[in-house]
């Protein structure tokens, strides 16, 4: 069998076993009690945990740049919790199929005053925009939020495994929501706000230059989507913090929204997505200072660097 040949059957196996992988967990997870569910996935990402060197040493880097101050011991702590939050994620993605509005308000709940700033923005009537990111078990958030009653739109990168992607997008709509690929987005996100509707953007990914502006995140520059600016500046649409944040009780959680975040609109265009995505970013970063083991560490957050600047060498 010719190299190319053998590599591609590899890359299908490999596909159709992490499709198969994916699918028997969630089916398990779907039918087993929550505090059992909880214990296996988060007994699974232990064990994935010690094996998995490369991404350990990614979320250590990170948490390096981020808390300097911290001892090792520390950084190691928060890092384990944060891959424990992925065997979460898992079981409340499980769930979906179950979760009724009657069901949803035993688990989820809003934050104090939460509630009511949502509800006073979309009273602008001009569409709203959700400041998100991959904290805690972040696909409950719209899922809740629209059995609720306020569905809402939301931009995602389709996964590498196509297969995969079919099958979670199946689970994300299934209160109501609607999935927006990440390519060629801007026209069908204004036609949503124009609709006044709601659109969540989640910005804590690394992006290339061409896709991106360099913003302070924990005190070093990072290369953050320009989308959630863009977007913003041009439909005038107000933005909202919108996180998932952990209750006290194991498998609750809190619907959090916060203040709308000021536009910079007093310099060029350039300047004013520059300025308002830094701003976007130090509400991110004021979240997961509080909440620093819900965020996911493991992605290689910092590797685009401004001109000029030292590379940071990830694994």
């Amino acid at each position: 069998m010719p190299e190319s040949h053998a590599k591609l059957s590899s890359g299908v196996m490999k596909r159709l076993i992490a499709f198969y992988a994916a699918v028997f967990a969630l089916n398990c997870f779907s039918i087993l009690p929550r505090p059992l569910a909880y214990a296996l996935a988060c007994g699974a990402v232990d064990v994935y945990y010690l094996f998995d060197k490369r991404h350990r040493r990614v979320g250590l880097i990170n948490l390096q740049i981020a808390f300097p101050g911290q001892s090792d011991a520390w950084r190691q702590r928060i890092l384990k919790r944060s891959y424990r939050n992925l065997g979460k994620l898992v079981v409340e993605v499980s769930k979906f199929p179950k979760l009724t509005s009657k069901i949803i308000s035993r688990r989820v709940s809003y934050s104090e005053g939460s509630l009511q700033r949502y509800l006073r923005a979309k009273e602008k009537r001009l569409g709203l925009l959700y400041l998100t990111a991959h904290i805690s078990s972040w696909e409950l958030l719209p899922f809740a939020h629209a059995l609720y009653g306020h569905p809402l739109s939301f931009l995602v990168r389709p996964l590498n495994n196509p297969d995969l992607n079919r099958v979670l997008d199946s689970y994300r709509v299934r209160s109501g929501n609607r999935v927006i690929p990440k390519k060629n987005a801007i026209r069908p996100m204004l036609k949503v706000l124009k609709e006044k509707g709601d659109v969540g953007i989640l910005i804590d990914q690394n992006v290339s230059p061409e896709e991106g502006v360099f913003a302070p995140l924990f005190g070093k520059e990072a290369c953050t989507t320009n989308g959630l600016a863009m977007i913003a500046l041009r439909a005038q649409a107000p933005v909202l913090p919108a996180f998932l944040l952990p209750a006290k009780k194991l498998g609750h959680y809190l619907i959090y929204f916060g203040e709308e975040v000021p536009l910079c609109q007093s310099g060029s265009v350039e300047e004013n997505v520059r300025d308002t995505t830094a701003r976007f970013n130090q509400v991110l970063e004021d979240i997961v200072r509080q909440y620093p083991e819900c965020w996911l560490w493991v992605h290689k957050r910092w590797k685009t660097r401004p001109p000029g600047d030292e590379q940071i060498v990830y694994p």
